[in-house]
């Protein structure tokens, strides 16, 4: 199906004659125009899962590392599972931490933030983290962020809530439909994932297939993967927790591709026609020297719809 989508990235690399070069980024070429830096870039983790005083050191010890490069990202996100059975005591361990840390930080609801399936199960996550991070839209230098709950209570297999559908079909209708989108939630949407998928993923499909999406994130699968469709990158990461390892199990093809389960973070450069993305493993820190410059900022609040 040709969507619209894909007419506005085939109209960028259609400008061949401008010079452009093929990135490869995990196991895909990026196309960019030459010595065009990224728009910005951010970090992005996800299930964490701190469960004691051992865990929130062992987030510490990456808030730390990427405080001594203030230079290289925007912003972090945070893609679900900040505790493991979602007290608030347990996510204020997850919160002091990432307070800690000199940028931004945004975050989506996972299965293990929630005690139940009720409205009162979810109380705790709201007074960590806010009332207003559950579903938003945060934009930041003429991209749109979108960030999702799709949770059901603590189940690991989930469908797609009719409250989030609807709260994205009218956040869109409040976005620029030419405005460049990221999609965040915790559970993967795309069908072909290790494991995990939504149900009934179409739903959100059914109204961001005709956006200019660059990518969908997620986390939830504790292990790196990424597809495509409709030319769209859907990008999965391990998880970076000090209690909880990256999956060995799922497909033959997984398991022979996808060897090394080390946990770690993402580094995402953003440009006009898409994203790459580097991995680098708990404890590494990016060299700023190696990479292009970016011109860096804080995303408005202010836009922030819920």
């Amino acid at each position: 199906m040709l969507t619209r989508r894909t007419l506005l990235k085939s109209a960028f690399i259609a400008g061949g004659s401008l010079g452009l070069s093929r990135l490869p980024v995990f196991g895909k070429a990026v196309f960019r125009l030459q010595d065009n830096p990224p728009l910005y870039r951010f970090l992005f983790c996800n299930d964490i899962h701190v469960m004691k005083e051992a865990d929130a050191e062992h987030l510490g010890k990456f808030i730390d590392d990427v405080n001594t490069v203030p230079d290289l990202f925007d912003f972090l996100v945070v893609c679900g599972d900040m505790g493991q059975v979602g007290t608030e005591d347990e996510l204020m361990l997850s919160k002091t931490q990432l307070d800690r840390l000199k940028k931004p930080f945004y975050t989506v609801m996972g299965n293990h933030d929630v005690t139940g399936g009720s409205k009162a199960d979810r109380e705790p996550y709201y007074n960590t983290f806010g009332s207003n991070r559950e579903n938003y839209v945060i934009e930041h230098k003429g991209v749109g962020h979108i960030y999702m709950d799709i949770t059901n209570g603590k189940s690991s297999r989930v469908t797609v809530p009719q409250a989030t559908v609807d709260w994205l079909k009218n956040a869109l209708t409040k976005l620029d439909e030419n405005l460049p989108l990221i999609v965040f939630n915790h559970f993967p949407l795309h069908k072909d994932a290790p494991e995990y998928t939504a149900v009934d993923a179409d739903k959100i499909f059914n109204l961001l297939d005709s956006r200019n999406v660059l990518a969908y994130f997620n986390g939830h699968w504790h292990g790196r993967w990424k597809g495509q469709r409709n030319g769209t990158d859907h990008f999965c990461n391990a998880c970076m927790s000090n209690s909880r390892d990256n999956h060995t199990f799922g497909p033959a093809w997984y398991k022979e591709k996808w060897e090394d389960m080390t946990e770690g973070y993402l580094l995402v450069d953003v440009f006009a026609d898409g994203v790459g993305t580097t991995f680098y493993e708990y404890g590494q820190v990016p060299d700023l020297k190696s990479l292009p410059p970016v011109t860096i900022g804080f995303p408005k609040e202010v836009t922030c719809l819920t």
